[in-house]
């Protein structure tokens, strides 16, 4: 496996390069789902690059994005991954 320069994901944008307002709720969201923690490590972030947000909903963002590693176009989706730490906390107690 080659290794491959990170780029950070240039930010969604509508079909003529604008994000529409309603959907600046959705960037927070993004940067949330983007956010890697550090017992973990998102291939997304690492091996796309964004071109555009396709659609949004109740489990995550599909997200129009090029490859780094063949240089294809994908719609791939975006799901959060729940906070571990905070379930062995509540375990704990």
């Amino acid at each position: 496996r080659e290794n491959v320069e990170y780029k950070p994901p240039p930010q969604p944008t509508d079909v003529d390069g604008t994000m529409p307002v309603e959907d600046s709720e959705t960037m927070d969201e993004i940067s949330t789902l983007s956010a890697p923690t550090p017992e973990f490590s998102s291939r997304f972030a690492v091996e796309f690059n964004i071109l555009k947000l396709l659609g949004k909903g109740r489990h995550g963002c599909v997200f129009a994005a090029n490859n780094l590693l063949d240089e294809r176009n994908y719609a791939v989706k975006q799901i959060p991954i729940p906070d571990r730490s905070n379930v062995y906390l509540k375990e704990k107690l």
